[in-house]
This record gives structure tokens, C-alpha cells and sequence, in this order.
């Protein structure tokens, strides 16, 4: 049989049809909770990308998932099916875009939150397949009137095993991980009947992928030498930068929030010795119901 090249581990995104990409909201306004008061926000954002290497980015998961077909024939017929290794490579440019922005991706989150005292603040998060923790700090506390300006830093971490790996269960995911940090200023004004804010925010994405290894060499790549070579992938590390701003309307304990994010990204993984700049301009709106007590 010819030499057989493997689909990077960040193949296994594509099959899932959906992205992984982080949530870009922050839904905090800018006075952080009082001592012992809790709050939880449930939320839907959508990762919009915009541009001309969006549109590409389109056609390349399309790409991806052709040749994620192609693999899933083959084990299905019990039969060989030739992958180009121009397919492959496009293969794993899609999975690479996937993992750090992907076009049209939406994410239902649940946030919540605890007031810790001394102007701090405590939250956990939970988007799709990402766990993410934080805290806030009351820089300035402009009390009913004035200005409030708060910073929230937080870290995420994204889990793809159990269920993501039975969308694909053909091929044998041997390592892939993914951690978001992140910060925020957020300035803005509170009153009884809602809020408004806005701020600049950056992200910090770091990677790390093994290789996709088939479980039987149904998979064949023609004119590649040697024999179980994984497709070189290095996805590295990607920045987003922008800000957001947004408002909450409601009384007392329930609040309606809506937001808008907009940044720009920059991401350059290397796949199979060539490096592709998948940065651009990202727009996420989101939109959640507030509960206070």
C-alpha cells in the first residue's frame, strides 16, 4: 500500500459541522456584585467573521469536509478511498480555523457569579465545550451617579474528548488541547432600571495538537513516501483584540442584556511546512437574561 499521510488531530472540529471557538462576551457591566450577592446571566453569542479570508475560510472547511466524508466512506464500505494531499492539506487548514474562530459559530453560556467583598468579584462560566473561570476589581466605584471602571481577567480552557470524539469514531484523537486568557476594562454608569458599559478587551489563545492516527490504513494519500506520517500541524498561539459595549434593562432582580463585540484577530497556524494567516475581523453580538439576589 503507498504511504499513508494522517489528517491532523484538529480534523475531528470539521466532522462536528460547528466550531469550537471561545465566546468573545463579557456580559459584566462595570460595578462588580456587593459582598454575598450572587448573580447569574444566561446567554447566546455568535461568532461572526467578516472579509474576504472569511469567505475563503468558507470554501476551505467545505474542503475539510469532503475529505472528513471521503475517511468516513471508507471505513463504512470496509473498502480504500484515495485522499489527494492537496485535499488533506485543506483539510487541515479548515480544522485549524475551526479551533480558533470559525465562521457562523453560535454558543449558548451560562455565567455565574458571587460577590466576594473588598470590591471583588468571583465567576465561572460554561460555553459549549469550554470552561471558563474569573475575577473582577472595583477600580473605581462612581456610587449612583458617577463613572464605574472595573477589570475582569479570566482563563478558559476548552475539553474535546467523550462525545466530540464519537462523531468521528474511525480515527483516534492522540492529543489536542486549547487556553483562552483573557482581560477586560469595562466603564460604565448603573441604575435601578439597568446599565450601560463598554471597554477593550484582548484574548490570549494558546494550542497544542498532536497527530490524527487512523485506526487502519483504509486512508491513503497517493505519492507520499514513507508509511504513518502525520500531517505536520503547528497551530501556536492567536490574539484577538477589540472591546465591547452593552446595557442591561429590567427592575430589581431580572434584567434583559445585550451586547456587542468588535475585534480584530491574528492567528497563523503552519500546516504541512506552509504557514496560512486566517486573521480578521470578528463581530459577535450576544444577547442573555440577568437574575440578581
Amino acid at each position: 500500500m503507498t504511504g499513508i499521510r494522517r489528517l491532523p488531530a484538529t480534523m475531528v472540529p470539521v466532522a462536528l459541522l460547528c466550531g469550537c471557538a471561545t465566546s468573545l462576551s463579557a456580559t459584566h457591566r462595570a460595578k462588580v456584585l456587593g459582598r454575598g450577592d450572587w448573580e447569574i446571566v444566561t446567554g447566546y453569542g455568535a461568532n461572526l467573521p467578516v472579509g474576504a479570508v472569511w469567505t475563503a475560510g468558507s470554501e476551505i472547511i467545505d474542503a475539510g469536509k469532503a475529505a472528513a466524508g471521503e475517511i468516513r466512506q471508507a471505513h463504512d464500505c470496509n473498502c480504500d478511498v484515495k485522499v489527494d494531499e492537496a485535499k488533506a492539506k485543506r483539510a487541515g487548514v479548515a480544522a485549524a480555523l475551526l479551533v480558533a474562530q470559525p465562521p457562523s459559530f453560535t454558543s449558548p453560556e451560562v455565567t455565574v457569579r458571587v460577590g466576594l467583598g473588598a470590591r471583588l468579584e468571583a465567576g465561572f462560566r460554561y460555553s459549549g465545550p469550554a470552561l471558563r473561570g474569573e475575577l473582577a476589581g472595583q477600580l473605581i466605584d462612581g456610587g449612583d451617579t458617577g463613572w464605574d471602571v472595573g477589570l475582569v481577567a479570566g482563563y478558559q480552557h476548552h475539553t474535546f474528548d467523550g462525545w466530540l470524539l464519537e462523531v468521528l469514531d474511525t480515527l483516534n484523537l492522540a492529543s489536542f488541547s486549547r487556553d483562552d486568557f483573557d482581560a477586560a476594562l469595562i466603564v460604565g454608569k448603573s441604575w435601578k432600571a439597568g446599565s450601560f458599559y463598554f471597554g477593550p478587551k484582548l484574548q490570549y489563545q494558546r494550542f497544542s495538537a498532536d497527530g490524527l492516527l487512523a485506526k487502519d490504513d483504509k486512508v491513503v494519500v497517493p505519492g507520499v513516501d514513507g508509511r504513518y506520517e502525520p500531517l505536520e500541524i503547528s497551530l501556536g498561539r492567536g490574539f484577538v483584540y477589540g472591546g465591547v459595549i452593552g446595557g442591561r434593562v429590567g427592575w430589581k432582580y431580572v434584567f434583559f442584556t445585550t451586547e456587542l463585540g468588535v475585534y480584530g484577530s491574528d492567528f497563523k497556524p503552519r500546516v504541512a511546512g506552509e504557514t496560512y494567516d486566517l486573521g480578521g475581523l470578528i463581530v459577535y453580538p450576544a444577547i442573555g437574561l440577568v437574575a440578581n439576589w
